[in-house]
């Protein structure tokens, strides 16, 4: 009889399979269906967690055993594309493949649990993988939006409600204004150099905050793999930097107020800084997040080209149109009062 808390994993990663099969008869990846999906996920993670555990048993190094799996998960993908017997079944082998390698556990701990473990990454690539092709860096396109918008002479927020949107890649721009001056910069330099340096710095710091949160070894690659960071490095959104922020709030506290500057809920966990009276750090965070306001203020909103407008002008030109309601607006106007003639109409969003 099994002990009880092997028989808790059994049931567990049952549960775990079970999970995609009332979704049976929905496509997944390509003509996959999702229970086509979770088949081929499990055996080519099976397969992977076999072939490198033997190769370990062998005491082979794990750079050539790394090295091995890669080949035989790359080497494959080519042969079944290249006998055309479909790319979409090649590739969820070869992702799969080479996670299972990554999953192996080590020669003193196998046990049932890696069952769990495997059929849970399984999970994971029947209901998410597809969807980390699905409008890549979005996220990040829109910030690049805004930042082109403001460096055309208009302002990147909303001036009317909206009732809806047409696509995930046409939303607002909801960020703090001293955001701007950074996508202005990304903006204004070729996609391909600003993609690869964003993609580049979000995964940066995902494996940042995970190495500081105690993460070594091939789990920084199977955690960086979870749908939900691989998500969102996938579609560029932020949270990949506020995680390294909330990460790194654990040995420096000012960095949980930091993590507020681009989602003001991020800042939730400083009220931790509140609760254990660390008065300074909360105040070193408030005050950094209030220099770089300043900073930017008179940067954000600036037109190429056209001379003479001050930082007054540009201020309120990108102010007014975040600040929400009519009076708030109207209390704007009369701080933010520039000599400017009249203010340029803001642009539509891209």
């Amino acid at each position: 009889m099994l002990p009880r808390w092997r028989l808790t994993s059994v049931a567990l990663a049952g549960a775990l399979l079970a999970l995609p099969v009332p979704y049976w008869r929905t496509r997944a990846f390509g003509s996959l269906s999702v229970v086509h999906v979770e088949v081929l996920a499990l055996l080519g993670l099976a397969a992977g967690w076999v072939v490198l555990d033997r190769l370990r048993s062998m005491r082979t190094p794990a750079g050539w055993a790394a090295l091995a799996g890669a080949a035989i998960a790359v080497g494959g993908w080519l042969v079944w594309a290249w006998l055309g017997l479909g790319q979409g079944v090649g590739t969820v082998l070869a992702v799969s493949f080479a996670l299972g390698g990554l999953l192996r556990g080590r020669e003193a701990v196998r046990s049932v649990t890696s069952l769990v473990v495997i059929t849970a990454v399984t999970t994971w690539l029947t209901f998410d993988f597809s969807r980390l092709l699905d409008l890549p860096l979005r996220d990040f396109h829109l910030y690049l939006g805004a930042g082109a918008t403001v460096l055309a002479g208009g302002s990147p927020y909303l001036t009317a409600p909206i009732t809806s949107t047409a696509s995930k890649d046409q939303l607002p721009f909801v960020y703090p204004p001293f955001t701007l001056p950074l996508f202005e910069l990304l903006a204004s330099v070729p996609p391909l150099i600003s993609n690869t340096l964003w993609v580049g710095a979000s995964i940066t710091a995902v494996v940042g905050a995970l190495w500081l949160l105690g993460v070594r070894g091939r789990w920084l690659v199977v955690l960086v793999a979870w749908p939900v960071v691989a998500q969102g490095i996938a579609v560029g959104n932020v949270a990949s930097f506020t995680f390294f922020m909330y990460a790194l709030g654990f040995r420096v506290g000012a960095a949980l107020v930091l993590s507020g500057m681009f989602k003001v809920q991020s800042m939730i966990p400083s009220l931790w800084l509140v609760v254990e009276r660390r008065w300074r750090q909360l105040i070193a965070g408030i005050g950094v997040i209030a220099v770089v306001a300043a900073i930017s203020l008179p940067v954000v909103g600036h037109t190429r080209g056209s001379p003479g407008r001050t930082g007054s002008c540009i201020s309120r030109r990108v102010w007014p149109g975040s600040l929400g309601s009519r009076a708030n607006r109207s209390f704007a106007g009369s701080v933010l009062r520039s000599p400017c003639s009249s203010p340029p109409s803001p642009s539509p969003l891209p």
